[in-house]
């Protein structure tokens, strides 16, 4: 390994975006030595595949074990990292998982801990591991990968909208505080991404439920976002090597936030034209079919019409 080398050390790389990602950093072969981590790491097929393809293309990637929910699986890997590598540059964090379609009031409190255990506990505990390391050699990366829910609150979603936007808060405040000790900080903020945890099943709604319209309108912007619509893993690989990228910014301004997919830059978008209140009122609004297909159209330029038997396009394209 080079001096110039630098390794990342990656969670939540058995499937979707943190595999894109690690393979994605691998394939540049002259900068980076890949660290990809999932839950029983190459023992499972995922981990094995990866291996393979590292072994096939002759790529500086190897798969470690992680689980970020297990503090000393977290002690485990990092050792293991720094016996294999000597050291830890950059740590993506990108493990997570997605949360039952139900409203706040429904969503049992499990359901909020296990959540918010993975994607905003399981990316501190990663966080904690590294700063020393980085603070005490004055450099390092952290790359947050959180959603376009951190910022735009759908409902029924809150504890996957809360978990986000507290790792969009927590990412912030840490930029703060790591900047003078020249360690950089960066959020990636991705809207539907076609990776497997969104074609998973969602049990149907509760049809006596008071919340079951908005339920049913969120798996409709899911389904019309997994057929044809949703963005390419790739695509955030691209937007973390930017960030590499861009790191040393002359004016020193580099961004803390990069958005992902033509859905997540078209709400937020119109999120900071339109305000937070006009969302909260605009959201609220009980809607048919038609209505809601015109709603996400006009705000965020996605026809999602295919997904409903009654709807043929948004208004405006007819």
């Amino acid at each position: 390994m080079k001096s110039s080398d630098e390794v990342v050390l990656i969670t939540g790389c058995s499937t979707g975006i943190g595999t894109s990602i690690a393979l994605y950093l691998a394939r540049l072969k002259t900068k980076y030595v890949v660290l990809a981590t999932m839950r029983r790491g190459a023992s499972r097929k995922e981990g094995k595949a990866l291996q393979d393809t590292a072994a096939k293309e002759n790529l500086r990637l190897f798969v470690l074990d992680l689980d970020v929910n297990d503090p000393k699986s977290c002690d485990r890997c990092v050792a293991e990292a720094r016996s294999l590598a000597s050291r830890i540059d950059i740590l993506v964090n990108n493990a997570g998982v997605s949360a039952t379609v139900q409203s706040v009031e429904e969503n049992s409190m499990s359901e909020y801990k296990r959540v918010m255990e993975t994607n905003y506990f399981g990316s501190v505990r990663m966080i904690k591991q590294v700063l020393p390391e980085f603070r005490k050699r004055r450099s390092g990366t952290v790359i947050n990968v959180t959603s376009l829910a951190a910022r735009v609150w759908m409902s029924a979603q809150g504890p996957y909208n809360a978990s986000k936007a507290a790792m969009q808060a927590l990412s912030a405040t840490l930029a703060i505080e790591m900047k003078r000790f020249g360690v950089h900080v960066a959020t990636v903020l991705p809207g539907v991404i076609m990776t497997p945890i969104l074609l998973k099943e969602q049990a149907d709604a509760d049809l006596d439920s008071e919340y079951v319209s908005q339920v049913r309108h969120l798996k409709k912007f899911y389904q019309g976002m997994a057929f044809g619509v949703g963005t390419p893993p790739t695509d955030v690989s691209k937007v973390v090597e930017r960030i590499l990228n861009e790191r040393s910014a002359p004016d020193g301004l580099s961004a803390l936030a990069y958005t992902v997919g033509i859905d997540a830059e078209g709400y937020i978008t119109t999120l900071r034209e339109k305000g937070n209140e006009w969302w909260v009122k605009e959201a609220a609004i009980e809607r048919d079919d038609q209505g809601n297909v015109d709603f996400i159209y006009e705000n965020s330029g996605i026809d999602i019409s295919s997904r409903y038997r009654t709807v043929k396009k948004p208004s405006s394209k007819l």
